[in-house]
Parts: structure tokens; sequence; C-alpha cells
């Protein structure tokens, strides 16, 4: 049954409709909730955790290294030490990043589809879920890749810029160039996180649109709704921020029931919010297959395109 909603939404129906769709299909979402998304939140979560003991290592090798004498024979061997603590915390990183970006797509993958099919109107089963994600994964991680690109292309233009910048402004007046390329930075990526994330909306539901076929894809999508998407995204952004700096508080002092129960809670709250911002990313993605006058028609096997009013033009 395709989505007969012909109503436009706005950026405050959008995050109302995200709180929502979840109620549709509790016990899917709890599920999808449960395997996918508290695995993704402990693991980020834990990732401090887990590169502490190589940080503390490095960092005692380091401090050992300033007390001793230059090119000596025990400096030299420090120097050795060093750089394979240097390598252990690089390979960390670099598997922590590849579990990660797994994590990530098979949550995504799980979460968005549930709420594809919740939002036209299907339900699906635990097993007609699994299915799908594990005889789709692919197009999900092609799109991943070609994001990972453009982030890796954007820090690298960001920094020739930021150096560029230095060698034509002197120090008095680097701090303030400084910090307005830096405003205009983070309104720029604001707006490609939102056609990333639609994106990867894109890959999940759409059978024959992923990789950088589905960046343009959204793209083209979000012509006239770019400022919605925008502000939605600056919304989710601000929301995160504001319960991520909730967290940050010193747990000195605290007994270990409440250090048990701070982490708990910690792990809850995350879970939620990347539902949240699945769920309304997913919500936006339909308003601007509406605003192009497409309604999606979720199958089990995937998905067709149904014409419906532009709300554009009427």
């Amino acid at each position: 049954m395709a989505d007969e909603k012909t109503e436009p939404l706005g950026i405050l129906g959008i995050l109302k409709e995200a709180l929502k769709l979840p109620l549709k299909n509790k016990s899917l979402m709890v599920f999808v909730t449960i395997f996918t998304i508290l695995p993704l939140s402990l693991l980020l979560l834990s990732h401090q955790l887990l590169l502490l003991p190589f940080a503390k290592v490095l960092l005692f090798h380091t401090t050992l290294l300033s007390r001793e004498r230059e090119n000596s024979k025990e400096a030299l061997e420090t120097m050795t030490q060093i750089r394979k603590d240097v390598r252990l915390i690089v390979a960390f990183e670099v598997a922590f990043l590849l579990l990660i970006s797994i994590a990530t797509i098979f949550s995504l993958a799980t979460t968005i589809y549930t709420v594809a099919t919740t939002y036209v109107g299907k339900h699906l089963t635990k097993k007609q879920l699994l299915s799908r994600v594990f005889a789709t994964w692919m197009r999900p991680l092609l799109t991943w890749f070609f994001i990972f690109l453009l982030c890796v292309a954007f820090s690298v233009l960001l920094m020739l810029s930021l150096g560029v910048l230095s060698l034509f402004v002197g120090p008095k007046a680097i701090v303030g160039y400084s910090i307005a390329v830096s405003l205009m930075v983070l309104g720029v990526l604001i707006y490609l996180v939102t056609v990333w994330a639609l994106a990867m909306v894109v890959s999940i539901v759409e059978d024959d649109c992923y990789g950088f076929d589905a960046l343009c894809k959204a793209s083209a999508l979000i012509k006239g709704k770019r400022m919605q998407g925008y502000f939605l995204t600056l919304v989710l952004v601000v929301l995160g921020g504001f319960i991520g700096s909730l967290f940050r508080i010193d747990e000195r002092g605290r007994k270990i029931g409440g250090q048990i129960a701070f982490s708990v809670i910690l792990v809850i709250v995350s879970c939620l919010l990347k539902l949240y911002n699945y769920v309304a990313f997913t919500v936006f993605y339909f308003e601007c297959k509406k605003w192009h006058g497409e309604a999606v028609m979720i199958e089990e096997t995937g998905y067709t395109l149904v014409p419906v009013l532009n709300v554009n033009t009427a």
C-alpha cells in the first residue's frame, strides 16, 4: 500500500512523526533496538575504554624517553617501542573503524527498512526483515564507502584551505579568519550530512540505487527541501550535542552503584537518540518523495514507485 498522505510536513511535523512511527510497530522496533542499535551504542561508548590501555603504554614510553640521554642505547630502544605502540594504536583504530562501520550499516539497514515499511502501512516479521537486510547489505555498504571518501576529501580540503590561509593572513588576524572559516565549514558540513543521510536511506529502501548513484539521487531529491533538510539536521545535531553535554559530568566521588546507573542511562539515551535520528531522516525521505510526486510502495523484495500529486505544483 502506498503512502496516501498528501499534506507536506514541516520540521515540527517530521519530528512529531518520528516520535509516533516506532509506536506503530512496537515489537519489531524493540527487536531492532536491542539487537542492532544497542550493540552499536555500546561499541561507540566503549571506544575510549578500549583505547586507554594502549594510550597509557604510549604515554609511559614517551615519558621514559624524555628522561633518557639523547642517542643512548636506552633511548633508541624506547624509540623503537614507541613506534610499536603507535602502530598498535593505528591498527586498533582501523579495526575499530571497520567494526563500527559494519555495526552502523547493519543498524541503519534494519531500522530504516523497518521504519519505511511501517510508514507505508506494512508490517514485516523478524525473519522477513533479516532476510531483506542480509540480501541487500552490499548496497548501503557501497554508499557508506563513498560517503567515507567524501569525508576524507572534505577534511583534506579543509586542512589545505587553513594552511593556505595561514600563509596570507597575519598572526593577529588568523584567529578571526579561522573562526569565520570554521563557521562556514560547519554550515556546509550540516548540509552535506543531510544529503549523506538521505543517500543512506535511498540505498536501503530503493533496490536499484546505491553507491555514487544514491548520492546523486539524494542530491536530486533534496531540491525544493534543502532548507527543511538543513534545519532538520541542525535540530538533531543540537539535540544530540545538548544530550551529550549532560553526560560529560565528572563521575569522581560517585559510588559504584551510581556509576553503573549513570552508564545504563547513558546507553539507553544513546540508543533512543540514534533510533530517533534514523526515523527522522526516513520520514524526511518520504517527504522529499512526496514533493517530487512519487510515493514508495514497499514490497517483500523491494519497492515500486507510484505517481501521486506533486505538492510543489498543486
